[in-house]
């Protein structure tokens, strides 16, 4: 008895499932519509009345290009606004917040330090020294 429920419960397709074919489904043929809109000769709509209805042929082309100029202006102007948003380099809270740990050399070269932040200017002695040699005292960088 517990088998054929299983196999009952199976068979029957999710709601999301069905909704999504038939927007699916609808989605195709609007697009053929358009495109037959779109595509036929003003000859043949004139003897037609009730497509006289139907905007002008101008707006298939004005609304998809105004459309696709509106995606791509809040794409600026949302990345303009991230930019904005966000503090310069040389900020202080770009470096440092409540969580920091301040990094601390360890003794030995072998041992693994502890887990924490370091500063800029450890990070560029790291990067940029030869030899051992301090970034401040290399009169190349």
């Amino acid at each position: 008895m517990a088998t054929e429920e299983n196999q009952l419960a199976r068979r029957k397709a999710p709601a999301k499932e069905v909704y999504g074919f038939v927007l699916y489904l609808t989605t195709i043929v609007l697009c053929a519509l358009y495109l037959v809109w779109l595509l036929t000769p003003n000859t043949l709509v004139a003897d037609l009345a009730w497509l006289e209805l139907l905007p002008r042929k101008y707006w298939a082309l004005a609304l998809p290009a105004a459309l696709g100029a509106t995606l791509v202006g809040l794409f600026v102007l949302f990345v303009g606004i991230n930019l904005l948003r966000t503090p310069a380099p040389s900020d202080w809270i770009t470096v440092r917040d409540a969580a920091s740990r301040a990094y601390k050399p360890v003794a030995s070269a072998t041992a693994t330090p502890d887990l924490a932040d370091m500063t800029l200017e450890v990070v560029n002695d790291m990067l940029y020294s030869r030899d051992g040699e301090s970034i401040a005292k290399n009169p190349y960088y």
